[in-house]
This record gives structure tokens, sequence and C-alpha cells, in this order.
């Protein structure tokens, strides 16, 4: 019997270690990459179910790693920098069934050094007849950057946000996803300098402040007066 209890246990746990929301960043190619080489760092969400929005902050290493500028991003101010990022928003488009999308430029900050990309979907909330997010595992980004060498780095994902299709049960507010974040890491060669560990400063403050910024405007959509 106690047994039979502690397998049921595992199995139970298991079963929701496997469905956990999780968002994570992955190195994408081979590695070590050479200094003056490329590389993408894609942003992934695994098991989330009816996502309307999402924003995510990545920090990272000036001394090992340059974001590749976008050619043809403009830069809002002093110290923010246009980042090219592939596949913006995709897992949103392509598992629901919303069919609008707006991504805020994906900026870097060269006073944090961090990267901010955030994008949400257009249509109302499910409890305004509203269509529903996405649902499963894919892909919200992929930065590139280039290698400056020295070693190996982390990749740090200092905060992320995923927010329902829906709203609280009255329609008044949003809801977040509770979801688990991942880093990663990436060897470089060639090169030198640099710490192996990622360059936070305020990232965190200043990415969560970013954030809510970029969302706002989510959640005024959710309570704007809805036409009969």
């Amino acid at each position: 019997m106690l047994l039979f209890s502690a397998l049921l246990a595992f199995f139970l746990l298991s079963q929701a270690q496997a469905q956990q929301t999780v968002v994570r960043l992955q190195v994408d190619g081979s590695q070590p990459v050479e200094s003056g080489d490329t590389f993408r760092l894609t942003v992934l969400v695994e098991n989330v179910e009816h996502v309307a929005a999402f924003a995510a902050v990545i920090g990272y290493d000036p001394d090992r790693l340059e974001p590749v500028k976008d050619p043809e991003g403009i830069s809002p101010g002093e110290g923010m920098v246009p980042v090219l990022v592939e596949d913006l928003g995709q897992f949103i488009m392509e598992n629901g069934e919303r069919q609008s999308m707006i991504c805020r430029p994906s900026l870097a900050d060269t006073a944090t050094y961090t990267i901010t990309i955030t994008c949400n979907t257009a249509e109302a909330p499910l409890c305004l007849g509203g269509p529903p997010g996405a649902s499963g595992s894919g892909v919200l980004g992929r930065v590139v950057f280039e290698s400056k060498g020295g070693g190996l780095t982390t990749l740090e994902l200092t905060d992320a946000q995923l927010v329902l299709d829906d709203l609280v049960s009255d329609c008044s507010n949003t809801l977040e996803i509770e979801h688990t974040r991942e880093d990663a890491t990436v060897e470089l060669i060639g090169g030198g300098g640099g710490s192996n560990t990622v360059v936070i400063v305020v990232a965190v403050g200043v990415g969560a402040a970013v954030i809510i910024i970029a969302l706002a405007g989510v959640a005024w959509y959710r309570r704007r007066p809805v036409s009969s």
C-alpha cells in the first residue's frame, strides 16, 4: 500500500512538472561560436494555454556579446538601440485564433545591457466575445547576437510575463499566467575579456517598468466600453 501511494505521488508530481508553463532561452546552432560570428538566441514558451500577450527581458554581458542592430529599426532615444529579432510573436499567431498582433520595437538598453521584446494581440478578451489565444509550445522570438569571444557566458531571462486571453470574472483586470524561467549559456572563442556572468545592473527593475508600459495598452483595450 505504501509502495502504491509513493508511486502514485511520484506519477502525479511528474505529470504536474511535465505540464508546468516555462519561458526559457535556447542558443541555436553549434558551439563554440567564433568571435565575429553571429548566432540566434531563441525565446521559447512551453505548455502554455490561452496566452494573448507576452514580454521578455534578456540580460547579456557586453564584453562578450553584441546584439545585432536592426537595419530598419529607429532608436527612440539615447542609449536605446533597435535590435534584430526574427520570428517575433510567431507562437501567438500560429497557435491561436487571434488574427491581429502588435509588437513594440525590440530594443537594447545600453545602460543596463538588457533587451526587451513584447507583443500583444488586439482582439477583445474571451469574456467580451473575443477569440481564444495561443496554446501549446513555440517560439516567441529569436534575438541575433554577434560573438566577441572570451569563453562561456550566460544569457539571463531577467523578467518575463505571459498574459491570459481573458480577464477576471467582472472583466476588470488582466490575468498573468504563472510560469518558470530558464536561462541559457553559450561558449565563445577568440577575442577575450569580460566576466562569465551576465551584467544585470538594475535590469530587473527597468525591465519590469518596460513590461508594465507595454502591457498597459492591453489592459486599456480590455476595459474600453463595448458598443452593442
